[in-house]
């Protein structure tokens, strides 16, 4: 008992000193907390990190330090420096420390920050010095045998330097660190919360565990277990060893690459690194086995390397159209640059397509590249060449493309050329000089020539900056894709001045100089346009100068999106339309520009337009007003003048409100009316035409004056001309010629299968009457017609009813002057055959009645001769040629007749031995005269220029002969000079005038 007594009592007085020595540590330690709180305490503080750090290359700051709650100590914010600067910053740091394990010489304690920063990765002394290797500290000099640190950060910021483009992560994890006798352990593991950044946090691990043990002051690294994990994404194992003291590396890597990781891949990756040996001479293998797209795709090699050089000895790559091999040394000491020849066989794209998201692509290609390292430089070069590459429209024939370093190895020499197709062949060659560390592109040349286009560029491309000079040699819009032919046709030509890149590579400046000239023998008309590109929007602005325009400007603009780094090009061409047109001008220059020759518009014109709708279908609201206007006509001698209009544009429809014009006589039109041009290859208009006294041609041939009330109006497709024309008056002059048959004019119209022809979509209802004013002359006619017609059927095939009858009219032939009297022509159909003829003409010779009559189609009618009284034809004939009986004539006036009579019985000219004499001997005159009791004359003429006749005649009596020459001075004006055989002489001047 008395020993129980005594060992209880020790054991109180133990306790109680224990008490009192825990409660004085307690005290001793609030104590110093709270003395380190002050400003002397915190300058002591920093004092001694200062010592600390001192053996390190880093430095340590702190800003308002202090004491906080029971054992923690906080900042406002902590620096961690090397010699390049400050390269961790951690705002509002805690530090909370665990006393209870202390009397077990273990140190628990944990950090938690809102934000930290990591600038870049830290520098070593040494890694600055000779870039030593990784070596253990000695063991500190501490009480304490177990540090264990949890570490809670709310947001981690990796900066550009490590992560590319930044990164901000959470991270909670524990590091525990044993200090045994001999070794040191790391025992660790995080989780990882990916917060903000870019595509990199999709490869962010979200686990990571380890354990490493290494002997202090020592080289050598025990991989006891490590991993990586990133669900849905990748895992990756592996432990080892690597010990430069015993010169021994033994390492083993498996890890598995989810489909997830990426789009194309459709099956699990399993990639496995094995190496063992010396530092100096270790040996292993890395293989991948996985599938893209369905297909696999295996890559392996044997590795080898030194403390300085790791080798794929012979790299082998294959998957489903591609077969890559080669070599490659990875320099360790050098920042992982690269040594070696890797050589590629592209039969098909589709691991391009499945990586590249170019779905479109197509083709073969081969590329050899060689790596190697100059002067601390990596270097790159190589060729590529490629046969029937296709993406979307383009096909490539052939691609050719080098790469190599320059001389100072800071950049690389490209030099390509390229044949292919694209709506036309094409060849494209460049020479340029790459950056790729500033992403810079300097294009020394770049040449593209096909049919329409041969265009030259040079400048500098970055990213920050676009300064770009392109040259077009020949720009020729009538060879595909453009097929302009309207141009060329109308004797247009367009001149492109240099286009001029500016601004960054993402929103680039473009601008050009356009113009369009119209030439021809009296006009020139010039349309300069400045087009633009900037801020997402493409816009033209224009002004117009030449032969008649007064003022004309303009703009044009429409959407679309264009950069060049990265490269992008959206134009829609149902984009809204946007734009004005002001101008006044004479509308013979616009007009040259689309109409033939023959035709001549003119006038002053005033435009006030403005543009909307979309490319592919522009709406225009305004008004076009002509003044002082004349349209002629040369081929018909159409002549319509004092032509005054307004036409009000609103969308697609234009709306003739008025337009006038008179022949400047007494004869005047009117049009009005409206053109729809949804559908501008059939527009449908709906026009009114009133014409009173209108006359439309007034030349040597024709004249013609008309009063008309027409419309054309547009039903399911079809154009409908209706409405009544009346003639004051029509005169036509026939040719001096007489041609044997009336000529078919055949017109042919090119239309494609399937489509129908314009005039064939024309029907025809109109009424013409002639009110007896259709005069007709020439080839010794004269006659006043009269009648009315029905005109039906198409434009392409119209149909004639009705018939015009002979007022009154004579007809001289043969000499001879011979009435018309009863006649007519009548229509009945197409022209040709109509019209019908029934023409009876009627003379008087030695008191007989001579007549001729033709009868049927015009294009072959039958002509017969008969008499009062009656004889046969060839004695009506001889009546009318020769004025005698059949039996009086001579035989050269037989001959003669026999010849007519086969020519007008339609058996073809018969016998005519003076014109064989005249074409043999080329005269332009022959004849025979005289015959039975009387002298025989033989005359022969001939034109000695255009102005100029020669005529000989020699009669059978002697000295009947005599010679005769003729001028023209004018068509009124002739002098005429004849000289007899005999010696008598004789001239005069004649004058005539047609009345």
């Amino acid at each position: 008992i008395k020993v129980s007594r005594r060992t209880g009592r020790l054991i109180g007085w133990v306790a109680a000193i224990l008490s009192v020595l825990a409660v004085l540590l307690i005290g001793a330690i609030y104590g110093f907390s709270a003395w380190l709180g002050t400003e002397r305490g915190s300058a002591w503080l920093q004092s001694e990190l200062n010592a600390v750090m001192k053996e390190t290359p880093y430095t340590l700051a702190l800003e308002g330090f202090g004491y906080v709650g029971g054992f923690g100590l906080g900042a406002d914010k902590l620096e961690m420096s090397d010699d390049e600067g400050i390269f961790l910053t951690v705002i509002n740091p805690d530090l909370d420390l665990n006393v209870l394990p202390l009397p077990l010489e273990q140190l628990w304690f944990s950090i938690a920050a809102e934000d930290a920063v990591l600038h870049r990765l830290p520098v070593s002394e040494s890694e600055q010095a000779d870039n030593s290797e990784f070596m253990f500290p000695t063991r500190p000099n501490i009480p304490v045998n177990r540090i264990v640190l949890d570490l809670n950060l709310d947001r981690l910021t990796l900066e550009d330097p490590i992560v590319n483009g930044g990164a901000s992560i959470a991270v909670d994890g524990t590091q525990d660190i044993r200090l045994r006798e001999e070794t040191l352990t790391l025992a660790g593991k995080a989780d990882i919360v990916p917060l903000a950044g870019g595509d990199v946090l999709q490869y962010i691990p979200t686990q990571v565990r380890y354990d490493l043990e290494g002997g202090w002051g020592g080289r050598d690294i025990r991989i006891k277990d490590f991993h990586l994990e990133r669900n849905q994404a990748y895992r990756v194992d592996g432990e080892g060893v690597y010990s430069p003291a015993e010169n021994v590396i033994d390492i083993t890597l498996d890890a598995t690459l989810a489909p997830e990781l990426h789009s194309a891949f459709t099956a699990p990756g399993e990639l496995t690194l094995a190496v063992d040996g010396t530092l100096d001479n270790y040996q292993g293998r890395v293989g991948f086995e996985g599938a893209v797209e369905n297909q696999p795709l295996t890559f392996e090699s044997p590795i080898s390397g030194t403390r300085d050089i790791l080798s794929f000895e012979s790299l082998r790559a294959k998957a489903e159209g591609l077969d890559a091999y080669g070599q490659l040394q990875l320099l360790l000491n050098d920042g992982f640059k690269q040594k070696g020849q890797l050589s590629l066989t592209f039969e098909n794209f589709n691991l391009i397509r499945a990586f590249a998201d170019v779905p479109n692509v197509r083709g073969r290609a081969t590329a050899n590249v060689s790596l190697d390292v100059r002067n601390g430089q990596q270097i790159y070069s190589g060729n590529i060449s490629g046969r029937d590459i296709i993406y979307d429209e383009i096909r490539v024939n052939t691609l050719n493309a080098s790469i190599a370093p320059t001389s100072d190895f800071q950049t690389l020499n490209l030099t390509a050329d390229i044949n292919g197709f694209y709506e036309t062949a094409f060849e494209a060659s460049t020479k340029a000089v790459i950056d790729l560390g500033a992403e810079r592109y300097t294009i020394s040349s770049l040449n593209i020539k096909s049919a329409p286009l041969h265009a030259r560029a040079k400048g500098v491309v970055s990213p920050a900056n676009v300064d770009v000079t392109i040259n077009l040699d020949k720009l020729d819009l009538t060879q595909p894709p453009i097929n302009s032919t309207a141009l060329q046709d109308n004797n247009v030509e367009l001149a492109v001045g240099s286009l001029r890149l500016t601004g960054t590579g993402a929103a680039p400046i473009a601008r050009a100089d356009i113009q369009l000239t119209q030439v021809s023998d009296d006009m020139r008309v010039e349309i300069d346009t400045d087009v633009a590109y900037q801020n997402e929007r493409l816009q033209a602005d224009f002004t117009g100068s030449g032969t008649g325009i007064e003022t004309l400007s303009g703009d044009v603009s429409v959407p679309m999106a264009f950069s060049i780094l990265p490269f992008n090009f959206e134009f829609e061409t149902n984009a809204p339309l946007a734009g004005v047109a002001n101008g006044r001008f004479d509308l013979q220059s616009i007009a040259g520009l689309f109409l033939p020759s023959q035709h001549d518009v003119q006038g002053l014109t005033q435009l006030d337009a403005e543009f909307g709708g979309t490319l592919d279908a522009p709406l225009i609201n305004g008004t076009l007003r002509l003044s002082q206007g004349r349209y002629q006509n040369n081929s018909y001698d159409v002549d319509i003048q004092n032509m005054n209009g307004v036409i009000a544009m609103q969308g697609r429809t234009l709306d003739i409100r008025s337009l006038t014009g008179d022949d400047g006589g007494n004869g005047d039109i009117q049009i009005a009316g409206q053109i729809d041009l949804n559908d501008v290859t059939r527009p449908v208009v709906n026009i009114s035409a009133n014409a009173n006294n209108m006359q439309f041609i007034n030349d040597d041939v024709m004249q013609l004056q008309l009063d008309a009330n027409t419309r054309v109006v547009t039903e399911n497709g079809i154009y409908t001309i209706t409405g009544q024309i009346g003639a004051d008056y029509i005169n036509y002059t026939l040719p001096d010629r007489f041609d044997k048959r009336i000529p078919e004019l055949n017109i042919v119209d090119e239309i494609e299968d399937g489509q129908t022809s314009l005039l064939e979509a024309v029907r025809l209802n109109m009424d013409f009457d002639s009110r007896r004013n259709i005069n007709i002359s020439g080839w010794g006619l004269d006659v006043r017609l009269g009648g009315s017609l029905n005109v039906v059927g198409t434009a392409a095939e119209p149909d004639v009813i009705g018939q015009l009858q002979v007022v009154r009219g004579h007809y001289e032939e043969f000499g001879r002057r011979f009435e018309l009297g009863e006649s007519s022509f009548r229509f009945q159909g197409p022209i040709p055959p109509s019209p019908y003829l029934n023409v009876n003409a009627v003379t008087e010779v030695e008191d007989i009645q001579a007549i001729i009559q033709m009868r049927g189609p015009a294009t072959d009618p039958q002509i017969e001769f008969s008499s009062s009284p009656a004889m046969a034809e060839d004695r009506v004939l001889a009546l009318i040629l020769f004025g005698k009986d059949i039996t009086q004539i001579s035989p050269f006036q037989a001959l003669q007749l026999a010849s007519t009579a086969r020519r007008f019985s339609g058996r073809g000219a018969g016998l005519d031995p003076l014109g064989e004499i005249q074409n043999a001997t080329g005269l332009d005159d022959l004849r025979i005269e005289g015959g039975t009791g009387e002298g025989v004359t033989v005359g022969a003429g001939k034109y000695l220029s255009d102005d100029v006749y020669l005529e000989v005649q020699q009669g059978s009596e002697e000295g009947a002969g005599a010679a005769r020459v003729e001028v023209e001075l004018t068509p009124s004006v002739t002098i005429e000079s004849q000289v007899g055989s005999r010696g008598d002489t004789g001239g005069g001047i004649f004058w005539e005038w047609d009345y």
